[in-house]
């Protein structure tokens, strides 16, 4: 038998409040007092395991389940920490700009101009993915970015 893992609840839990609330993977895990490498082995055991007990009908063991929930919970949280920005700009092209909530308790709306609208729409459909920000080498990416940051006074 091999070495007991550290992967807990407590550190999965720390992991997935960061990484739904948008840190990179690397941050998160550092944060959290484990390695990035450690968090990508755990995800690795984890699809391998679910993979092999779908397959071959075998329970699976104590550590096994951490890793495939551990896999599954990071997974969830990583995509809702990027779907977040996204839904924010979507919400900023066609609703406006918050400021504020009336009295009403809705929330109230300035809208942008529609040249800034155009921007956020061609940005999202051009680089709507956060992976392909974070693994373009393309300055292009990040000037555009930039543009439309300022261009919303960000």
């Amino acid at each position: 038998m091999g070495r007991r893992t550290i992967l807990n609840d407590s550190i999965r839990d720390q992991i997935e409040r960061y990484l739904r609330a948008g840190v990179p993977v690397r941050w998160a895990t550092e944060a959290a007092g484990i390695s990035h490498v450690a968090h990508y082995d755990w995800i690795a055991k984890g699809e391998a395991a679910a993979l092999i007990s779908d397959e071959t009908g075998n329970e699976l063991s104590e550590d096994e389940e951490k890793y495939v929930e551990y896999a599954n919970a990071t997974r969830k949280a990583l995509a809702e920490g990027r779907a977040r920005p996204v839904l924010e700009l979507v919400t900023l092209a066609f609703s406006g700009r918050r400021i504020g909530t009336g009295d009403n308790g809705e929330p109230i709306f300035v809208p942008v101009d529609d040249a800034v609208k155009a921007r956020i729409l061609q940005f999202l459909l051009t680089h709507g993915d956060r992976e392909h920000w974070r693994t373009s080498t393309s300055s292009d990416v990040e000037k555009e970015l930039e543009e439309v940051k300022v261009e919303l006074e960000w």
